[in-house]
């Protein structure tokens, strides 16, 4: 691969893009995400709890990776990429990359808790680690440029040496203050509600999602420990995936979502309505039962359902004509709550990719609301 990556890039004048992949160790997300973030480096990982597919990638190529901007941007880097891949016989012809994108474009203020984090940026990475599914073998993709300069001794020297997954064993609890500080006063807080609620009743918006952020603090002689908290979130969230964007000085984001945007493998795609919750009681089954079935029969949940189902419908349809999927909703349990959930899919138009989708579909009304600009 080396060689003929080299080859090409003395040939045409211009860089490629050599991809090796190699049997790996398994990686601790944890651990990777301590030891990535005490060097500062950039990184993500994610677990699906529910099949025990995992990735943890590292280390941002510069010459393969778009500036924040558009999805539009970020397929014409990615295509840029792939024209320039050279790899095993048998391996797909396209890069492995990471692409994380806000709700809405442009900078963020000053006063943004996610200012400085990489959003809108796709990017390939130098190392990932992965496996399907749980009980799986790891695997290591590597992806090097190749300048048309470059010896190609140095690159299969260290390319030689042994990569070791980035885990440290062991972690803290996430540490804490008592209280959470809000970072919206309680009158302005009510006043977004009681106009979400106005907008509503008068048909300006079928369907909103309000938020309000807190700060913790940790307690006295400690610090917050993000990989603590990625343990814990393991621990406690089945049916989710575990997730983290490791950004340098702009800290971690990190969750635990029970929804896949969109998946695509060649021309079908498959993506999920998840609006309609309740909680559960963990106490007493016959009576979580009953929470689950009042959800099933809910008018106002199914109503809100039904408005993400059209809005996902309605944003597929110009590139996925027939998109098939549930007739009903289901019930999604999660470890402290109940979603109605419909799964949907279909087969894109040619030239359809991922990127496309996901532009067209984020954000859903499930968190962006509908109208999508109003809400």
């Amino acid at each position: 691969v080396l060689t003929r990556a080299a080859a090409t890039a003395r040939a045409e004048g211009r860089p490629t893009l050599a991809r090796l992949a190699h049997p790996a160790d398994p990686v601790s997300l944890s651990g990777a995400l301590r030891a990535t973030h005490a060097a500062g480096d950039v990184a993500f990982g994610a677990v699906d709890l529910g099949t025990g597919a995992a990735v943890f990638a590292r280390g941002p190529l510069p010459a393969w990776s778009a500036e924040p901007g558009t999805p539009a941007a970020a397929r014409a880097a990615f295509a840029h990429a792939a024209a320039r891949l050279v790899t095993e016989g048998d391996d797909p012809a396209a890069p492995l990359a990471v692409f994380a994108l806000p709700f809405q474009g442009g900078p963020r203020p000053d006063t943004s808790p996610w200012r400085g984090a990489p959003l809108g940026t796709l990017w390939v990475p130098a190392e990932v680690w992965s496996t399907p599914r749980t009980g799986a073998d790891w695997t290591l993709t590597r992806h090097v440029t190749v300048r048309p300069d470059a010896a190609e001794g140095p690159l299969r020297a260290a390319l030689a040496r042994p990569m070791a997954p980035p885990a440290l064993r062991g972690f803290n609890r996430p540490a804490v203050g008592p209280e959470p500080t809000p970072l919206e006063a309680e009158a302005a807080w009510r006043g977004r509600v009681a106009a979400a609620v106005r907008a509503c009743d008068a048909g300006a918006l079928a369907k909103v999602v309000l938020a309000r952020g807190v700060r913790y603090g940790a307690p006295e002689g400690e610090r917050f420990d993000p990989a603590g908290t990625v343990e814990a979130l393991l621990r406690r969230e089945p049916g989710t995936t575990v997730f983290a964007i490791a950004a340098g000085e702009a800290g971690v984001f990190l969750g635990a979502t029970p929804e896949l945007l969109a998946q695509v493998q060649g021309r079908r795609v498959s993506t999920q309505a998840l609006a309609g919750t309740i909680g559960r009681d963990r106490d007493d089954r016959a009576l979580d039962v009953q929470a689950g079935q009042r959800l099933l029969a809910s008018e106002k949940d199914g109503r809100e359902h039904q408005a993400v189902v059209q809005g996902v419908r309605e944003a597929l349809a110009p590139i996925c004509p027939l998109l098939g999927g549930d007739t009903q909703p289901r019930l999604r349990s999660l470890a402290s709550v109940h979603h109605l959930e419909t799964r949907l899919e279909g087969r894109l138009r040619p030239g359809v990719d991922l990127l496309e989708v996901i532009e067209r579909l984020h954000p859903t009304p499930a968190l962006g609301g509908s109208p999508r600009a109003a809400a």
